[in-house]
């Protein structure tokens, strides 16, 4: 199965519709490659526990950035082409601010940062949630910071780089 494009409910909906195909037919293994520029981080979590659910294996081979990358930890194994980077920022929310612990203004910027921080110290663990959450807070929302394959491997987020 691949996964293009927008990171939303629409690819939420399609995603669904296409595991119930798969589960129809009697798949017993199923593999999601992504390729995504992110999008928002509720559907990329939903996705990526249900990924998890699923048991789903998961590739990177073309760009999987922000929203994706919560896609992608979902997957039993997380498997990324060699020389590949995953693009890491903060977090925003609809009126454009970014936020972090340090610049949550209220309440609910400090429940959206402690929902996404919970979902990948549950996938990862917590060294690796770790490593995670900084590259998270390196650079701001408006910017990316593009990590390479090789120190996803070290740092256990992804478990096998491919050529």
């Amino acid at each position: 199965m691949r996964v293009s494009g927008q990171i939303d409910e629409d690819l939420d909906n399609k995603f669904n519709e296409l595991l119930s195909i798969f589960e129809k037919k009697n798949c017993r293994k199923i593999s999601l490659y992504l390729n995504s520029y992110g999008g928002q981080l509720f559907y990329g979590v939903k996705i990526g526990e249900t990924v998890r659910k699923k048991n789903i294996e998961t590739f990177m081979t073309d760009n999987c950035d922000s929203a994706c990358g919560y896609i992608f930890i979902g997957g039993i194994k997380r498997n990324i082409k060699k020389y590949r980077t995953m693009g890491f920022h903060q977090t925003s929310v609809d009126d454009g601010r970014c936020i972090t612990k340090k610049t949550s203004v209220d309440l609910i910027d400090r429940k959206i940062i402690e929902f996404g921080n919970s979902y990948v110290r549950m996938m990862l663990g917590d060294k690796s949630s770790k490593k995670w959450i900084s590259y998270e807070d390196m650079t701001n929302c408006n910017n990316m910071l593009h990590v390479s394959s090789s120190e996803l491997l070290k740092d256990g987020i992804v478990d096998n780089v491919f050529d």
